[in-house]
């Protein structure tokens, strides 16, 4: 939300960027699979989430690939 505050995009694209985040977080997740809970004891959101900024806040701010990699080499 404060990248897209920070950058004053529209409705559309805010919901663009909120849709992609959202996505990322659920195919990290379903890659993951139930043993980050149920094996490692990790909170599932919590090992997710980052992927999910990342997407979100490089649509928003309109990252290049490389930089995009860099922000999800971060948040792994």
């Amino acid at each position: 939300m404060a990248a897209a505050e920070l950058r004053q995009i529209d409705g559309s694209e805010f919901l663009a960027a909120i849709a992609l985040g959202y996505e990322a977080v659920c195919r990290v997740g379903a890659a993951a699979t139930r043993a980050v809970e149920d094996e490692r004891g990790f909170h599932g959101p919590g090992t997710n989430g980052p992927f999910g900024g990342a997407f979100g806040a490089g649509r928003v701010l309109g990252v290049s690939t490389e930089t995009l990699v860099n922000a999800l080499g971060i948040a792994g």
